[in-house]
């Protein structure tokens, strides 16, 4: 399962493979520069687009709103900047027990 993800943020340019005995995998840039939301749209290209929660389509909107419209608008911004704003360097920083919210 590894070798997939290891795959799958190679081919997103993140990382960088060296096959055979003494290779392996390592950033293709420093972490400073690589966001958060780099490697998770490599897994799901959708997750930063305004999709709405209850309908599954991005028809909502203005004109036809979902009863949470507003408020997922909001959480979605929020997710977006978290993510655009976060880089690998943070995580490390901060390791996983380290972490609290901005």
């Amino acid at each position: 399962y590894l070798s997939k993800l290891l795959r799958v943020l190679t081919r997103a340019q993140l990382l960088v493979g060296k096959p055979g005995a003494k290779g392996g995998y390592r950033l293709k840039a420093s972490a400073a520069r690589i966001r958060l939301v780099d490697a998770i749209v490599a897994f799901d290209p959708q997750v930063t687009q305004p999709i709405c929660v209850l309908r599954g389509t991005r028809l909502c909107g203005r004109s036809s709103p979902c009863p949470v419209h507003d408020r997922w608008k909001l959480v979605r911004g929020s997710l977006n900047r978290f993510l655009e704003t976060t880089t690998a360097a943070d995580l490390a920083r901060h390791g996983w027990r380290g972490w609290s919210a901005r």
